[in-house]
């Protein structure tokens, strides 16, 4: 993809850590280095908005939260690169030297191409740091002109991303399809946290409810002592967040290539709620209060991702014994059962560590990566409704006619004997007339079928 990607880091990332290690072991240093990332900048802005070193502990409770679970690796590393480059922009207020100025640029484009929406964050965030700024001056009777005329040069800072948007617009802005949740579903969105969510479990409803608790005792406390917190925090956190959550009842589901926008903008502004809840409740008793609560909340939070993960974690070991019965070169065809959202990206894992095409990417089926399908050879619709069902009716057949590639290899994922409607049905008597088993896994959850040479 010869587009200027604004999601590129990881992919630029893994292609090293491939050629030295399993995808596996890759996969985790990955994110590992996204977490330490997303936590140093939060870390930094925080220190940054307060003028001392902080802990920023808050923060925690949002690292195992939706966007890991749904694999948006980049996003939650963008968002700390942007973290990062506000706190930046803070800790100079504004005020540039030429060297400065550049690197402030240079972390302005990093930001573009770690994710589009955290480059979209950080101009939320700027517009709300401004915004109070401004209003701070024109309360001063300073110049309203002379302090716009102060911030050009931050607006050049801006210029090799808005080249790049120009760029990267013409292909991405009519990619998806634009869709709108309902105000019922909106609501029910920020009510319930969902962004916070991993597994559904009542231990998350339990966090749910203390968050809340903090985060309606932070307002109370910040409100009363606003006049002893650091420069603007309270004006400039308060202005961020109400910006996030109109753009969060404004903005579609899908937008610029992108989907799960108002989930991603709940998210920011969760994000900003931590900052507040770490800025404003300092001193001896708040910081015990504030630390005693959240101390809790991350060990519930840590009991529940782990023991919720060991199950997954043995299902994708045991997808992973498929791949090893793989020839190179070859086409897979990956059937998916499973209604766990969670498994979604599981068979991806077949093509990691060996040279082979498995027919379900979905990232590169949008102009956002490196790496895009051939557009000659991937249609999906040819084969069926696959990407779609978790009782898909496939041809692959038709698919062979139109593209001349032959499916080499289907795998089915989490099928059992009691998925029996007509699709399925239909896919299995294809099987057994045009494939042939493989190989089953330990606990029959993945089955490999083979192409039949026919003479």
């Amino acid at each position: 993809n010869l587009l200027p990607v604004p999601n590129a880091m990881i992919q630029l990332l893994l292609v090293p850590l491939l050629l030295i290690f399993s995808s596996a072991v890759a996969n985790k240093i990955i994110i590992t280095l996204i977490i330490l990332l997303f936590l140093m900048g939060y870390r930094y802005m925080t220190s940054a908005i307060t003028g001392r070193k902080s802990y920023a502990f808050a923060i925690l409770l949002l690292v195992f939260c939706f966007p890991l679970k749904m694999g948006l690796y980049s996003l939650v590393g963008g968002l700390g690169v942007m973290l990062f480059t506000m706190g930046y922009y803070i800790n100079h207020k504004g005020d540039f030297t030429k060297a400065q100025l550049f690197y402030l640029t240079l972390l302005i484009t990093l930001t573009w191409f770690w994710h589009l929406f955290a480059c979209m964050s950080l101009l939320v965030l700027l517009l709300s740091y401004e915004s109070v700024l401004f209003i701070s001056n024109l309360r001063n009777r300073k110049s309203a002109m002379q302090y716009i005329k102060s911030k050009l040069p931050v607006l050049l800072s801006f210029l090799p991303v808005v080249l790049l948007m120009i760029s990267f617009s013409e292909k991405a802005i009519d990619s998806t399809a634009t869709k709108f949740a309902s105000v019922n579903m909106l609501l029910e969105w920020i009510s319930d946290m969902t962004v916070m969510h991993f597994f559904h479990t009542e231990r998350e409803g339990t966090i749910r409810m203390i968050f809340y608790g903090l985060l309606l005792f932070s307002l109370i406390a910040g409100f009363i002592k606003r006049k002893n917190l650091p420069a603007h925090a309270f004006a400039f956190l308060t202005t961020a967040i109400i910006i996030t959550l109109f753009l969060f009842f404004l903005m579609p589901l899908n937008f610029f290539s992108g989907g799960l926008i108002n989930l991603r903008l709940s998210y920011l502004a969760l994000i900003l709620a931590c900052l507040f809840i770490d800025i404003v409740l300092t001193g001896q008793w708040f910081t015990f209060i504030r630390n005693g609560l959240l101390v809790l909340l991350l060990i519930v939070a840590s009991v529940n991702v782990f023991k919720n993960m060991l199950p997954y974690s043995a299902r994708l070991n045991e997808l992973l014994t498929v791949s090893k019965h793989i020839e190179t070169n070859s086409v897979v065809l990956p059937l998916n059962y499973t209604t766990e959202n969670f498994e979604y990206n599981f068979s991806l894992y077949l093509s990691c560590d060996k040279n082979c095409v498995v027919l379900d990417n979905a990232e590169a089926a949008t102009p956002n990566g490196l790496i895009t399908w051939n557009e000659n050879l991937y249609k999906p619709k040819l084969i069926g409704n696959y990407l779609e069902s978790t009782t898909p009716l496939i041809d692959p057949e038709n698919y062979t006619k139109n593209t001349g590639i032959k499916i080499d290899y289907i795998m089915q994922w989490q099928w059992t004997a009691e998925i029996n409607d007509s699709s399925t049905k239909a896919v299995n008597q294809l099987l057994k007339e045009d494939y042939e088993p493989v190989y089953a896994s330990v606990m029959n959850r993945a089955r490999l079928w083979k192409r039949k040479v026919h003479l």
